[in-house]
């Protein structure tokens, strides 16, 4: 998630993509990672595959108290 991070704040989404994407594959439905890949794909401008990415992490983040942001990555 860290690297992730960086390419956000670096503003390399398609490499913050390939980051969180893999990381989903080993901790399917984490809103965490869910989160870091909206932010990403919201980055390259590809709006529609965000908008499925975030109603993944609403659901995966339904019972979660805390709201998410950049810094909480």
């Amino acid at each position: 998630i860290e690297l992730g991070k960086a390419y956000l704040v670096d503003k390399r989404f398609k490499e913050a993509e390939e980051v969180f994407k893999k990381g989903l594959t080993q901790l399917q439905r984490n809103g965490r990672l869910l989160f870091g890949l909206n932010l990403s794909l919201k980055g390259q401008g590809r709006q529609w595959d965000a908008f499925w990415v975030e109603r993944e992490m609403h659901r995966a983040l339904k019972l979660s108290s805390q709201p998410l942001s950049l810094d909480s990555l």
